[in-house]
């Protein structure tokens, strides 16, 4: 069950109508766009929802060009070792306050640095482009870290696209990094393999129509159904170990178990981590006590150091008996 802090913030959350607040945002940035691209309109709704502060918390951010985008890098301990975050927001939004302040946590506790790119996003333009340019960005990144020096992690938008990104890595016979890390992830964005009617109204944040209509500008005249757009469908053997979160109020809840049981039939290693009573992409709401009890747990995979032995669901409690330290054949490295 969710903890009174989370109680209180889906009360909040049905209070304020924030759903319907996000969307319409949403909505009205893909309307202006059709219309106008070049209007000031535009540019001011599309500043709001893209900040890429200097610092968080106190600590600067930098931003170096890499593969022609600039990128937000921290490192607490100046490590050469890297988290490599693609936040959400639909493949239209830039990263929220909250993306920032999970990655750095993140980051202090895993000794890690992070890095966050503004990989290309619609309505300007196109998956393509956008899956493009994450080839080239593991390229650059390659020439100066080691792929086991790497762990791709990305959250709902973000996820899929971190998920497709490491299929088209294999596909090109490249190196993976060592893990990845998927938090909500938007499997599918033609909405169509499972029936999520009845979770519609028990999401907090997501709608399906504004969904359907971000992955169509995403998409643009391609298939919603091919792998790199739903990886749902795609070869998932041979990827490397990976952690996938959700919760069961939210709209990917029935994708995520359908990865989880298909990295299984594919003989790959994943660790589930479904939450009773949470929501879409609970872990980056750093202020929630769930929030806080998976981050240790997601930092010791970050550094390798738990062994999968079977799948977590619900309670946290549940860690110490389903996982271990050590060196047996199934340690996650």
């Amino acid at each position: 069950m969710p903890s009174r802090t989370s109680k209180a913030a889906i009360k909040a959350a049905g209070i304020l109508r924030y759903k319907r607040w996000s969307n319409n945002l949403q909505e009205a940035m893909m309307d202006i766009f059709q219309k106008n691209p070049l209007s000031k309109k535009y540019r001011k709704i599309e500043k709001r929802l893209r900040r890429f502060p200097s610092k968080i918390s106190g600590q600067r951010i930098s931003y170096p060009l890499l593969a022609g985008r600039k990128c937000g890098y921290f490192s607490p301990q100046k490590n050469k070792k890297m988290v490599l975050f693609l936040h959400g927001g639909s493949f239209l939004m830039g990263p929220t306050q909250h993306s920032w302040v999970f990655l750095q946590k993140i980051c202090q506790l895993s000794k890690w640095g992070g890095l966050m790119p503004d990989y290309p996003k619609a309505p300007e333009w196109d998956s393509q482009r956008t899956l493009d340019y994450m080839d080239r960005l593991f390229r650059e990144l390659y020439k100066t870290h080691n792929p086991q020096d790497i762990v791709l992690i990305g959250s709902s938008a973000g996820g899929g696209l971190a998920l497709t990104s490491l299929l088209r890595l294999k596909d090109q016979g490249l190196p993976l990094p060592a893990r990845q890390i998927l938090i909500s992830p938007w499997l599918d964005l033609s909405m169509t393999y499972q029936d999520t009617t009845h979770l519609e109204h028990r999401d907090i944040t997501l709608s399906r129509p504004t969904l359907l209509r971000a992955a169509q500008l995403y998409s643009r005249k391609q298939s919603l159904l091919d792998p790199q757009h739903s990886p749902l469908q795609a070869d998932l053997s041979k990827i490397p170990p990976t952690m996938l979160l959700t919760g069961t109020e939210e709209l990917f809840v029935k994708d995520c178990r359908q990865l989880n049981q298909s990295v299984k039939d594919q003989g790959g290693k994943i660790l589930y981590i479904e939450k009773s009573g949470l929501f879409h992409s609970w872990p980056i709401f750093h202020m929630l006590p769930e929030s806080e009890d998976i981050r240790p747990l997601i930092a010791q995979f970050i550094q390798g150091e738990y062994t999968i032995q079977d799948t977590l669901e619900d309670n946290f409690h549940y860690h110490k008996d389903q996982y271990t330290r050590g060196n047996s054949s199934q340690q996650v490295v």
